[in-house]
């Protein structure tokens, strides 16, 4: 172990803590992923820097830092780009987030379908589930609240087809109990009450058995406003009680002040009107203070309504007022950003058709290229091969004796001519004389080593040139190809004899050059053919 194994131990430690804490607990989480990043920094394990820094952005999405969130997460980007490919994809989702909640939506959308695209292409179904989560957010944020419902039955089908693969850990059901919370959510907002009352109290029992405090407060705070809405306040009572609490403790103020709206709601019902301010002046502090403008908007308009029950109209007017201005700026901002949205997109689609119309030429190209070499490969196989039998003509063979004559090497020739063969061409015609050459072929290159060069060099004479082999060896594998020939063969079902005279000469002991080595091999053969055929010779020398 090195001297800083320890430290390294602990640094992995902290970030697989970090990221288990940064959903259910992100005040622990974020604390844990700044000592992290210390411990990080002070190692100088840049990889690891950047992992904390995402997960310190993504802690501080959770607390609604936001501007918090976009800092480190940028910072993240800068230390992985282009070192850590694999980090940036997690970078690019939780900078979505965080454009998002800043009001800043085509950057949002543009680092949302970035990490999309990495997902895709890098088979992520886990980060591909998380994308699609936040580009439902984004879609909350739009109020098209139909296209986050379609958005979550997505990552519904995704996760379910990470659980049936058994990918993802424990994350298809930490992720599937939130995702089943968001289902719920669209359906409270698209005014189907019972379903979203019946998928709520489903998805509540798994939350909280995973310890996800902050999911379960946003569960509780809307399980309080759809009974509210079902007409049971008292069912609601306790679960608004539960949810302010948690809400609290995890410093989330956009819900908190959301839940004190559903609180002062439920004064009403109970007849406690100043009660019922209460919660609303305080949620409405809330809202200002975090520059929270649409829940800001909101607590207006209940404090109009409010105050308009108490017959107090001025101070009804005023609120009005306030919530007609920011319904009005935050009409024509949310219509801004579906426009830049939509043209992201748009950008976004047209670059991808692009890139697809780029893949498929590429793909055109290289399946012409693969043609083109295919046909230049086949004409030098043309070139250099006898089409017959698949083996080296006449000038490749040539050319690799020159070689070996060049580089002086010892060598053996073997010059055969088959016995008989006119007689099968005349008898059986030109195509069983064509079968019975590939079949003398093929049993002649069963018969040589890797290193020799067996060729087909004119009608029914074949040559090897043997490399590395002297008299006697030469001789032996001669006797071997004389042997394998001598079997009959089946030509058009008749069975054919057929065998070959064989001559030998050698380099450099009986020819000084390629022209002669050919004469004496060949001399050699007629040697054969003369006492009999079917045998092998040596060439002896010229006639003395």
């Amino acid at each position: 172990m090195t001297e800083r194994g320890p430290e390294a131990q602990q640094l992995a430690r902290l970030l697989v803590e970090a990221e288990e804490r940064k959903l259910g607990d992100p005040v622990q989480g974020a604390a844990l992923a700044r000592e992290a990043l210390a411990l990080a920094e002070a190692l100088g394990d840049t990889r690891a820097q950047a992992l904390a820094l995402t997960m310190v952005g993504a802690s501080a999405i959770y607390l609604a830092d936001y501007p918090a969130a976009l800092a480190a997460l940028e910072r993240a980007q800068t230390l992985a780009d282009p070192q850590f490919p694999e980090l940036l994809g997690n970078n690019a989702n939780a900078l979505s987030v965080a454009y998002f909640r800043l009001g800043h939506y085509p950057q949002g959308m543009e680092h949302a379908l970035r990490g999309l695209e990495r997902a895709q292409v890098h088979g992520d179904r886990v980060l591909e589930a998380k994308v699609l989560s936040n580009m439902a957010l984004m879609a909350w944020e739009l109020q098209d609240h139909e296209e986050a419902l379609a958005l979550h039955q997505r990552v519904a089908g995704v996760l379910a087809a990470l659980d049936a693969a058994g990918e993802g850990g424990g994350m298809p059901a930490l992720q599937g109990a939130i995702n089943d919370l968001n289902i719920a959510i669209d359906h409270y907002h698209l005014g189907q009450l019972d379903r979203a009352h019946s998928l709520g109290q489903a998805a509540l029992p798994t939350l909280r058995a995973l310890g996800l405090r902050q999911p379960e407060a946003v569960a509780l705070t809307y399980l309080t406003l759809t009974l509210l809405d079902l007409g049971r306040p008292d069912d609601a009572w306790p679960l608004c009680e539960e949810a302010l609490a948690l809400h609290r403790a995890g410093q989330e103020k956009d819900f908190e002040a959301y839940t004190l709206m559903a609180r002062a709601r439920l004064h009403r019902h109970a007849g406690a009107p100043q009660a019922a301010r209460r919660d609303l002046d305080t949620a409405l502090g809330l809202a200002q203070r975090a520059g929270l403008q649409g829940r800001e908007g909101e607590v207006h308009a209940a404090l109009a309504e409010w105050y308009e029950l108490e017959r107090d109209f001025e101070a009804a007017l005023h609120h009005h007022k306030r919530y007609l201005t920011l319904e009005r700026a935050l009409h024509a901002q949310t219509l801004d950003r579906k426009v830049k949205v939509l043209a992201v997109q748009a950008k976004v689609s047209l670059l991808q058709r692009e890139a697809e119309l780029e893949r498929r030429r590429s793909a055109e190209l290289e399946q012409l290229n693969a043609e083109l070499r295919q046909a230049e490969r086949h004409a030098r196989t043309l070139a250099t091969h006898d089409p017959l039998t698949g083996l080296p003509n006449r000038a490749l063979f040539l050319e690799q004796v020159d070689h070996a004559l060049a580089r002086a090497q010892p060598l053996a020739l073997l010059f055969l001519d088959l016995d008989g063969f006119k007689a099968v061409n005349d008898a059986l015609g030109h195509a069983a004389g064509d079968e019975l050459l590939r079949e003398v072929a093929r049993r002649l290159r069963a018969g040589v080593r890797d290193s020799d060069l067996l060729a087909r060099l004119s009608g029914d004479e074949f040559v090897v040139m043997l490399r590395h082999l002297d008299e006697a060896g030469a001789v032996q594998v001669g006797e071997r190809l004389l042997g394998a020939l001598q079997g009959a063969a089946r030509l058009g079902g008749q069975l054919v004899e057929v065998g070959a005279s064989c001559g030998c000469a050698l380099y450099p002991a009986q020819a000084q050059d390629r022209e002669a080595l050919l004469h004496a091999a060949d001399q050699a053969m007629y040697e054969a053919k003369r006492a009999g055929k079917n045998q092998l010779r040596v060439y002896a020398g010229p006639p003395g």
